[in-house]
Order: C-alpha cells, then structure tokens, then sequence
C-alpha cells in the first residue's frame, strides 16, 4: 500500500485584490504548484487565500491551514500535522 499523500502550505501572497492572491503548495514532496482562489489540488478545493492561510473546501467542509501546516490527503478526510 502507498503512502497518503501530504498537502503542505509553504507560502502565501496576500492582496486585498481577490484575483492578486496566490499560495505554494507541495503535495507528497512533488514540485511546488501555484495555486489561485477557485483552484483545485487533488480534489481540494482552494476557498480563500488569507494573510498567512488558505482556507480548503474537503470533504463538504471549510478547513484553514497556516503556512508550515500540512494535512494527509486521505479519502475519508483530512488528517491534520
């Protein structure tokens, strides 16, 4: 069996322009993507960007990660590090 993969926040760019937000994400130690508001990562949905977090849709539900946060991607929900 593989492992889960991990989703971490390594970065975020805050703007008071919703379209000027981005954050870097890693997931499973892979190239980090840029993502936006709106965009999906493994079937995650990014909500929001904040000064400092990015606010998930998982699983029907808003979850907040700070920058350094990680969850395991798992199918039965987040399992948070």
């Amino acid at each position: 069996m593989g492992k889960t993969p991990i989703l971490m926040i390594t970065e975020v760019t805050f703007h008071d322009s919703p379209a000027r937000r981005s954050a870097t994400l890693q997931v499973a130690g892979g190239r980090p993507l840029l993502v936006h508001e709106g965009d999906t990562v493994n079937g995650i949905k990014v909500n929001e960007i904040q000064a400092g977090a990015v606010e998930f849709e998982v699983a029907g539900g808003p979850v907040v990660l700070d920058v350094g946060e990680s969850m395991s991607l798992t199918v039965s929900g987040p399992d948070f590090h």
